[in-house]
């Protein structure tokens, strides 16, 4: 009998898996496009927005080679 361990969602997050390059500049563009518009809103930043911020600065460093640290929520969209 073999007993294997049930991942956990930290081993999952874990997991390298590949992506074709243009796909990510397509998801890059649709997340710019959607932060532009959010701040042209005058209610101020929501969660969404934060959200937005954090998956667009974590596709543009994949795109640059840079390591993901886990902090893009709070980091400033720089250009």
């Amino acid at each position: 009998m073999i007993i294997t361990k049930k991942k956990s969602k930290m081993d999952k997050a874990e997991e390298l898996i590949k992506v074709p390059r243009w796909f990510l500049e397509v998801v890059e563009d649709a997340l710019r496009i959607q932060h532009n518009i959010n701040c042209d809103k005058k209610t101020g930043e929501t969660c969404q927005d934060r959200n937005i911020r954090q998956s667009l600065i974590g596709v543009h460093k994949l795109l640059k080679g840079q390591e993901l640290s886990g902090m893009e929520r709070f980091e400033k969209l720089v250009w």
